[in-house]
């Protein structure tokens, strides 16, 4: 198989199929490259901390939803949802948009924990927010990959924080299928 052809879906009932190829790679430096200095935020110490344990309770929920499972999602979007909210206390004006709304995502994403693929599409709701405050944040780019699937219903990113790919959005179906991506939400 070609190794830009990440994974192949056969509709059923005569549906055509439909691929998911893998984006072109792009240099190393450019996947690696933090927001630009102007757009650069620091955050304080309480909202890095904030920050640190939303993405690593977003890093269960990812592992989870790529597992296809649900027990312990719920747990996980309560975690982030709490973090959230700390981060947006003591964040500037240019983080706390991006924490109250992954607050908003994450409670959205704990009411639909019960069901794989509608927590699938409240996840990207998460994503989107967090992809958005690593990118003005660089220091939260640390030991994370950002990836995209072009077949995910929604946002298509998510963050993980092995290099090894495991889609949350399509699971074991299709745990390969994407690209990795930049840091622009």
């Amino acid at each position: 198989m070609i190794r830009t052809a990440r994974c192949l879906v056969f509709a059923t009932l005569a549906l055509p199929a439909v691929a998911c190829s893998r984006e072109e790679a792009r240099p190393a430096a450019a996947e690696a490259a933090p927001a630009p200095a102007s757009a650069a935020v620091s955050l304080p110490a309480e909202a890095q901390s904030a920050a640190e344990a939303a993405l690593a309770a977003y890093e269960k929920a990812r592992a989870l939803l790529a597992a296809d499972q649900t027990a312990g999602l719920a747990e996980a979007a309560t975690e982030i949802e709490a973090q959230a909210k700390r981060g947006a206390a003591g964040a500037p004006a240019a983080a706390k948009a991006h924490f109250e709304a992954l607050a908003t995502a994450a409670a959205a994403l704990r009411d639909k924990a019960g069901d794989v693929e509608a927590a699938r599409k409240a996840y990207g709701d998460v994503s989107r927010p967090l992809v958005a405050l690593a990118e003005t944040t660089p220091a939260l780019q640390k030991g994370r990959f950002v990836f995209r699937c072009p077949m995910a219903q929604g946002y298509q990113k998510w963050i993980q924080t092995e290099e090894k790919m495991a889609n949350p959005y399509m699971g074991t179906k299709m745990l390969e299928c994407g690209a990795k991506s930049d840091w622009k939400a």
